[in-house]
């Protein structure tokens, strides 16, 4: 299950994993549902936060292609992502990501919450 957030004077949503459970395609969805209709009511986000110590993987390859489908569906609506993690597939993912998505992305460790957040409202 993946927490989501929207800090709406900030034009910012935080998307946090659970750490002990793969992302399904379901969680996707809640997303979407959570960052759409603000989308759609005010313009494009400044940034995306994905807070994941621990990345969870995902539960199934629908959940994979839920997820490459947000991704898809949301990049031309995000300025910036940031990810927060200790993990090294994300570390791995961040590599491959800042090179062939359209928003900045950039890597914090996971005790640099705060200074993520900066980046994404500047």
């Amino acid at each position: 299950m993946m927490a989501c957030e929207l800090l709406e004077r900030e034009r910012i949503a935080i998307l946090r994993p659970e750490p002990e459970v793969p992302l399904s395609a379901e969680d996707f969805r809640v997303a979407a549902r959570l960052v759409d209709p603000f989308i759609e009511a005010t313009g494009p986000l400044k940034g995306v936060m994905l807070d994941a110590r621990v990345f969870p993987g995902w539960q199934d390859g629908r959940a994979v292609w839920a997820h490459l489908t947000f991704i898809r569906r949301h990049q031309g609506c995000v300025a910036k992502v940031a990810l927060v993690t200790d993990s090294r597939l994300l570390k791995w993912l961040w590599r491959f990501a800042r090179a062939v998505v359209r928003p900045k992305v950039r890597l914090f460790p996971t005790g640099d919450r705060a200074n993520a957040l900066t980046w994404l409202a500047a």
